[in-house]
């Protein structure tokens, strides 16, 4: 697969993010890329398009926090009574 994004898969994948999900370690919602501008929309179909082609991932978006969330009624001790 060596074709670009286009405007039009990067909008559609935008106004169909989830809304009311916490923020990654930047701080950006949902909600705030579902508002970005016209401008800002190309850049980032840019960054997208030039990972993509290149292979180069930034360190910083292969991390994540996880904190596990009990599952009411589950045995404590085991790790599938929680959800990450």
């Amino acid at each position: 697969m060596n074709k670009n994004f286009t405007q039009h898969k990067l909008d559609r994948a935008i106004q169909n993010l989830k809304l009311k999900k916490s923020p990654g370690e930047d701080g950006v919602t949902n909600e705030m890329i579902q508002h970005l501008g016209k401008n800002m929309k190309k850049k980032l179909l840019q960054l997208y398009n030039t990972t993509w082609t290149t292979g180069n991932i930034s360190q910083i978006w292969k991390e994540a926090i996880m904190i596990p969330i009990y599952k009411q009624g589950k045995d404590e001790k085991k790790p599938e009574s929680y959800q990450p």
